[in-house]
């Protein structure tokens, strides 16, 4: 196989737009990993009856023999009475043998074939011979008559019956039984040599079923695979009645969608298992109002959408096209991936097929060859057309139109867009072979549905490129695009994958005041703050989902609303800058910077503080009443009832009680509890102290204050293993200018769980 990913087209390197070729050849490497160029390596058989001329009447059923070097086998008719013949040719159209197969119906009329399949095990060429009328049930319905069998080692140019079957008839079905209403398929089961033969089991039907029914290679008929048509596959998708069917090296059966009331959607491609089972759907042909699919059971004949495996099983093939042209595409069984696609030339030139689904023919050999069988498109032929295509790596490149787009002017296979922001999704660059867009179908959604249409005003040429705006953050789709040109083909849908983020939000706050008192209380207000894309329509938005603020003293606190306060402590004389800062969180769970601000909280002055200085007095033993009179506050106590066994919740809150003399100025000051712990350090135990919270206070003289101070996550640690814990407890009180520190002995408890 031709890996694109290692081979770039020449073709394309010859752009003249160099952006263009750049996105085209990032798209083979990277947008369609699998595929595969394009090539012709023979066409041949121009119309005309004169088989020593090489002509066909047109192009029908084809068969390949792999083990015989891909030797192709080709039915049409050799005169204008449409008698049927089989011709076996070379892969490059040399004419090897041919055979007139008998074609008399039990009612008198004339048979035509409707299928060919080789056995390469076997070395047998089947043919799969219908006729109207053999069945009594429909008299004027088409229906399978027989099953004549030939050996592919042909005898003076003639193909003869094989040695051990010298009659040449596998079956018959009008007088074995078995008939097939509107039979439209063949195919050889490798595992077993069983033949196969598709078709409905009731051609009236508003949903017809579809059977097959297998033959041995004796002639023995088995029993019938029928309700084809019935059920859904396990991923939900309808299975619609299988108009054609071909069967793997593994025996598995592939068969395409069905007839559906003629509505045109993409053709699907279902596998069966061997002997029967749940169908499941493995390929998928986008491109919509594909006639290939509306097979001919609609249109009053027999012959099916033709559909092949490549003989290592890995790929299947089906056509698809519009009047006066043809493609066929090969998907990868294994993911459903396009493989490749060959067609799409113009009249007079090569890989031109004139499309007529009811008598084009499909076969893949060695190496991947594709052998497709394309008949005339008019009573009166262009002799130029060529009835037989071989297609493969190392032919000639085959104009196949390919669809293009970038995100915002990015081809990469992934992108990310941001939530809430318009994005271009541009589809110019794409390579429509000198046609017009007649319509665009995008997949923005990654549902696969391509439901967003754009067409040209008045028949004009449609618009190849929108904008589209993603509000859902974190959120990935794999988005499309698919091109109709106008009186022509659709291009097979190209894929990018876009991931959504969402922007970071803007943290922004103003405090109340900039330089506070000592133990002033400072209010804050975040709502400035702001997401560019957080409302439900993608715009901005001042609502946010947390707002995380650290203060400068070790206080933190976290709030869904924007507006906190915080009372900021000094001991000291001196002024003190604390830096307050804020983290914001998105309602799509983004975090913003930290935004910054200084506050500088004021010392506490000295009572009698002159505007000279004075030199300091010796110390003295003794307080110094204020100058206003009253008594010099002492560190305020903590009652008994608050120390012993204090107890804390399970948030890991400590209730304290602090109160402050009477006859004195107020209290101002902060709690710090400390313990001991001991760590190994290189292998040695040693003692440390670690403060494990801290708390502020301002307590009216002759007051007392409940104060409640929240444990660090290590204090909180360590209560729970220890369940009670002993912290050294240092009260720093600040009065009438001067400060000063005792030291109590708290015994913590943990919270006791409550019980059920």
């Amino acid at each position: 196989m031709l890996d694109l990913r290692r081979t770039a087209a020449p073709s394309r390197a010859a752009c003249a737009a160099a952006f263009a070729a750049a996105l085209i050849i990032m798209y083979v490497l990277l947008a369609a990993p699998g595929a595969r160029a394009a090539g012709e390596l023979a066409a041949f058989g121009p119309v005309g009856f004169d088989a020593s001329a090489g002509e066909f009447a047109f192009g029908g059923p084809v068969a390949v023999d792999p083990s015989d070097g891909n030797d192709i086998y080709v039915a049409d008719v050799s005169d204008a009475s449409k008698t049927p013949r089989v011709r076996k040719l070379s892969p490059t159209g040399q004419a090897l043998a041919t055979v007139a197969p008998p074609n008399t119906n039990a009612g008198g009329g004339a048979g035509y074939i409707a299928g060919l399949a080789v056995d390469q095990t076997e070395h047998r060429l089947y043919v799969f011979m219908v006729a109207n009328g053999p069945d009594a049930a429909n008299p004027s319905q088409p229906a399978s008559m027989s099953i004549l069998v030939y050996s592919t080692t042909p005898q003076s140019n003639a193909l003869v019956a094989p040695a051990n079957l010298p009659s040449g008839v596998l079956v018959d079905f009008r007088t074995a039984g078995g008939v097939v209403d509107y039979p439209t398929g063949i195919a050889v089961d490798p595992t077993t040599h069983k033949v196969g033969v598709i078709g409905i089991d009731d051609p009236n039907a508003i949903d017809p079923n579809g059977v097959i029914q297998y033959v041995t290679d004796a002639g023995a008929l088995s029993t019938p695979l029928t309700g084809l048509g019935t059920g859904v596959d396990p991923d939900g998708n309808a299975v619609p009645n299988p108009p054609g069917m071909a069967i793997g090296p593994d025996g598995d059966i592939y068969v395409p969608e069905g007839p559906d009331a003629g509505d045109g959607t993409a053709a699907l491609i279902y596998r069966i298992p061997k002997g029967g089972g749940t169908p499941r759907l493995i390929a998928q042909d986008s491109v919509d109002n594909n006639p290939a699919i509306n097979p001919a059971i609609q249109n009053g004949n027999s012959y099916g959408v033709p559909i092949a495996v490549s003989p290592d099983g890995t790929s299947v093939w089906i056509p698809e096209g519009v009047s006066g042209s043809g493609m066929v595409r090969g998907f990868s069984i294994a993911n459903g991936d396009q493989l490749a696609a060959y067609g799409g030339g113009t009249a007079g030139g090569s890989c031109y097929l004139p499309f007529r689904f009811i008598h084009l023919g499909i076969a893949v050999g060695a190496d991947d060859q594709v052998i497709v069988t394309s008949p005339y498109n008019n009573t009166t032929p262009d002799p130029t057309d060529r009835t037989v295509h071989v297609f493969g790596s190392g032919g000639s490149g085959c104009p196949v139109p390919q669809g293009l787009f970038t995100v915002d002017g990015r081809g990469d296979g992934s992108v990310t867009v941001t939530k809430g922001k318009s994005i271009v999704l541009d589809a110019s660059m794409s390579d429509l072979r000198g046609g017009a867009a007649g319509e665009v179908d995008w997949d923005l959604d990654g549902s696969g549905q391509f439901a967003t249409h754009v067409t040209g005003s008045g028949g004009g040429a449609a618009a190849l490129t929108i904008n589209h705006t993603y509000l859902n953050a974190g959120a990935t789709f794999r988005i499309g695009v698919k091109i109709h040109i106008q009186g022509s083909v659709w291009t097979e849908p190209v894929f990018h994958t876009v991931t959504v983020a969402a922007p970071r939000p803007i943290a922004s706050f103003t405090p109340s005041s900039r330089t506070p008192a000592a133990g002033g209380t400072v209010t804050f207000d975040a709502s400035a703050s702001i997401d560019s894309a957080g409302s439900d329509s993608g715009g901005p938005t001042h609502t946010l989902k947390t707002y995380h603020w650290e203060f400068g003293d070790g206080a933190t606190q976290d709030a869904t609303t924007p507006t906190v306060t915080h009372a900021f402590a000094n001991g000291g004389t001196a002024a003190v800058a604390r830096t307050v800062r804020l983290v914001v969180t998105s309602r799509d769970d983004v975090a913003s910077d930290a935004f910054a601000q200084t506050v500088t909280v004021a010392g506490t002055a000295p009572a009698n503080a002159t505007p000279n200085p004075t030199p300091t007095p010796a110390p003295r033993t003794t307080p110094i009443p204020p100058s206003g009179g009253g008594t010099v506050p002492t560190t305020p106590t903590i009652p008994s009832s608050g120390v012993s066994g204090s107890s804390v919740d399970a948030r890991g809150n400590v209730a304290l009680t602090v109160s402050c003399p009477a006859g004195g100025a107020r209290c101002v000051g902060r709690v710090v509890l400390k313990v001991r712990v001991t760590k190994t350090v290189r292998g040695r135990k040693k003692a440390t102290t670690v403060t494990i919270g801290t708390v502020s206070f301002t307590v009216e003289a002759g007051k007392s204050k409940a104060v409640k101070l929240r444990l660090t996550a290590t204090g909180r640690s360590l209560l729970r293993k220890q369940k009670r814990l002993s912290v050294s407890a240092a009260i720093t009180t600040s009065a009438n200018g001067r400060s000063s520190t005792r030291t109590k002995t708290l015994a913590l408890k943990a919270a006791s769980k409550k019980k059920k």
